[in-house]
């Protein structure tokens, strides 16, 4: 499956993740949301919440990074992160696990925040939207 990666100062989020859990497998059994094959609008969804322009999915706030590569659905279990947007930066704190019918996170602790410029931000995310 094609997805676009997540990469934070020039480093995959997923292996992040994968060093955060001492190389644990199970960033290999998920995608981030930036999958363009998906049906019905998905990838332009999620793009809308990352930039804070669609309310997040999760009763909680938090948005989906990262989710089961079958079916997207939220129950199977997603990375999330809390987002702050600032006047000049974007900020992802508190990255987890959870899913969409439990109200409890499982904190990524010690990982955490990322900060992004916004405007960086912005534009990169925005040209996925442009995508044909």
């Amino acid at each position: 499956m094609e997805f676009l990666e997540l990469v934070i100062d020039g480093v995959r989020f997923g292996e992040i993740l994968q060093e955060r859990d001492g190389g644990a497998t199970v960033m290999s059994d998920l995608v981030s949301v930036l999958v363009p094959s998906w049906p019905d609008g998905f990838l332009e969804r999620q793009v809308r919440r990352l930039l804070g322009k669609a309310p997040a999915e999760l009763a909680d706030g938090r948005l989906a990074l990262y989710v089961c590569p079958e079916c997207g659905d939220l129950g199977c279990g997603a990375v999330t992160v809390a987002v702050r947007r600032t006047g000049n930066e974007v900020v992802w704190t508190a990255p987890g696990w959870q899913t969409d019918y439990e109200p409890d996170v499982e904190d990524f602790e010690g990982l955490g925040p990322f900060r992004f410029e916004r405007r960086q931000y912005d534009t990169l995310l925005t040209t996925l939207l442009r995508r044909d």
